[in-house]
């Protein structure tokens, strides 16, 4: 099954092909018909499992797509092959290489660390998963994962939860016709979950916590509930950081900022199982004033979390930040 995105930030189907075997040869025409259908137009962004054949025919046929790898098959293929290294203090390095390093020289770093806390610094070779996984590591690793867009993926869950849910319409004696049948059935039923959410967001005001900022109003008129509580989640968070302009590396044309938090703050980029309907909660205890602080000298004391350089192109008015190219939580924050 082919999955993405809508509007409300639930699952669509693009297609689904049922499949003979999963040989590289096999991908390719699948790929290729898929392109057919879709007059050509390629995904910027494809996420799969770590199957060799994936490995091989995606880059084949679809050039130029960012092909990203589950984070959590990587997790379970790990458990297979490395054993009793596969521990928690494994899963804490491979997580933090997944989603926390900033730039090539500082994944290398943090694989070494790795190696040495959890492999008692053994050479890569001893375990083929390992050089494999290295060897793949733009596919998987913040380090370039965050240079393109993901919608906030990290892994295929929008396939399983397809999975699953395609599940409740079939029934293992079903023959190939009975399986067409209900498959139909079943593309009906999210194409009619669809309608309805475009009829409640058509009728229904969506609750902003913050109508003295002028973004989230125009926000809020523009998007659709399911997605206007995604970046209202973001928002939110953006009051637990502070910045820092760093004035010995700024320019009349350049300025730099240290954005940071003092607390543990969850991914907000994350795409997570709960429906995305929560704009009318509580806004976490940040304020309405919509006034982000600068950082207080008291805070120069305390541990950094998460901090990442912010930097502002006064021709352009463009941003970039070292933790993603389109960072929202630093933008809100430099407001």
């Amino acid at each position: 099954a082919f999955i993405g995105f809508d509007n409300h930030r639930k699952s669509v189907l693009f297609g689904a092909a049922l499949l003979y075997d999963e040989m590289a040869a096999t991908f390719d025409w699948l790929f290729t018909t898929f392109l057919k259908c879709m007059s050509n137009k390629k995904p910027q962004t494809i996420y799969t499992d770590q199957a060799t054949a994936l490995l091989k025919s995606v880059p084949n046929i679809f050039q130029g797509v960012f092909h990203g790898l589950c984070s959590w098959h990587m997790s379970e293929n790990a458990k297979k092959n490395l054993g009793s290294h596969a521990n928690s203090c494994f899963f804490d390095e491979l997580t933090n290489l997944i989603s926390n390093v900033d730039d090539e020289s500082d994944f290398d770093y943090n694989w070494d660390q790795m190696m040495k806390n959890c492999f008692a610094g053994r050479p890569i070779s001893d375990w083929t998963w390992l050089v494999q996984t290295h060897r793949n590591r733009m596919h998987w690793s913040s380090a370039w994962v965050k240079s393109h867009f993901t919608a906030g993926l990290k892994t295929t869950q929008l396939s399983e939860s397809f999975n699953a849910f395609l599940r409740g319409f079939l029934q293992p004696d079903h023959s190939l016709v009975q399986f067409f049948s209900h498959f139909n059935i079943m593309v009906q039923r999210m194409r009619d979950n669809h309608a309805d959410l475009d009829f409640k967001a058509a009728n229904t005001r969506t609750k902003n916590n913050y109508p003295n900022s002028q973004l989230m109003r125009s926000v809020v008129k523009k998007y659709t509930p399911g997605s206007f509580a995604f970046i209202h989640r973001q928002y939110d968070l953006s009051f637990k950081y502070y910045y820092q302009e760093d004035t010995s590396k700024g320019s009349e044309l350049n300025k730099f900022f240290k954005v940071f938090t003092i607390e543990k703050v969850d991914d907000p980029d994350e795409v997570d199982d709960h429906n995305d309907d929560d704009a009318d909660n509580d806004n976490g205890g940040a304020s309405n004033s919509d006034e982000f602080q600068e950082m207080s000298p008291n805070f120069e004391d305390l541990d950094r979390l998460d901090e990442r350089v912010v930097t502002v192109d006064i021709r352009t008015k463009s941003f970039s930040c070292t933790r993603h190219n389109t960072c929202t939580i630093c933008f809100e924050a430099l407001d």
